[in-house]
């Protein structure tokens, strides 16, 4: 079965409020969803009116400059001082500190609030991630999900992983929806590493799901 996917932009037209821009630091990296992503030249004009030097990233994946997607946590890499992320949630912009020293700045442009995501969030999302590593390397049975949506595939080679831990069984298990109450059904299963989208390791209640980076960074470190 064929899947359609249409744009469904955000047509109001909405500012910054001054005194929020006056709050931000003088370099930022502006990124947003599809919703706005036709708001971009405005946003960064009144921003440069401003004083502050903007950088729209063309993040991988993205159709458009300063698109960030859910799907994939991709490493932004430029001068700048913060991220500034327009749109609303958690997730997109976890997804920046997942992957970036910088703090970011985001922007509600339904409710005209200013958040900072910084420190202390990178400090849980640090022991989360320790914890998952854990679990990782004391367990024996692995499942590794792939996805088939388009944008997800991976192309992880399972031999690698069998090879650097010979002491683990893996399964590779390849879906189309991948949701974490439908693990439950494999009580065998250890560990998850996910291939597939990161909100699944990010946005997950337990410790049972690894993101695919997170492994590469045990395995590099073991080197």
């Amino acid at each position: 079965m064929k899947v359609l996917y249409f744009e469904f932009p955000y047509k109001r037209r909405f500012i910054l409020p001054k005194k929020i821009i006056e709050s931000l630091p003088d370099s930022l990296a502006l990124v947003t969803t599809t919703q706005y992503i036709h708001q971009v030249d405005s946003i960064v004009n009144s921003l440069k009116k401003h004083g502050k030097s903007v950088f729209v990233p063309e993040v991988y994946g993205s159709v458009y400059r300063g698109q960030i997607l859910g799907c994939s946590i991709a490493k932004i890499k430029g001068s700048f001082d913060a991220f500034l992320y327009i749109g609303e949630g958690r997730f997109h912009p976890l997804g920046l500190l997942f992957n970036s020293e910088k703090d970011v700045y985001c922007f509600n442009p339904m409710n005209k609030s200013l958040s900072i995501l910084g420190k202390e969030e990178r400090k849980d999302m640090i022991k989360k991630s320790n914890s998952r590593k854990a679990l990782f390397l004391k367990s024996k049975n692995i499942g590794i999900l792939f996805s088939i949506k388009p944008g997800q595939f991976s192309s992880l080679q399972i031999k690698s992983l069998e090879e650097h831990f010979p002491e683990k069984k893996f399964y590779p298990m390849i879906g189309d929806n991948i949701d974490e109450a439908s693990l439950d059904d494999f009580s065998f299963i250890d560990c998850f590493i996910n291939t597939a989208c990161p909100r699944l390791s990010l946005d997950s209640s337990s410790n049972r799901i690894i993101d695919i980076q997170e492994v590469e960074e045990l395995v590099k470190n073991s080197k």
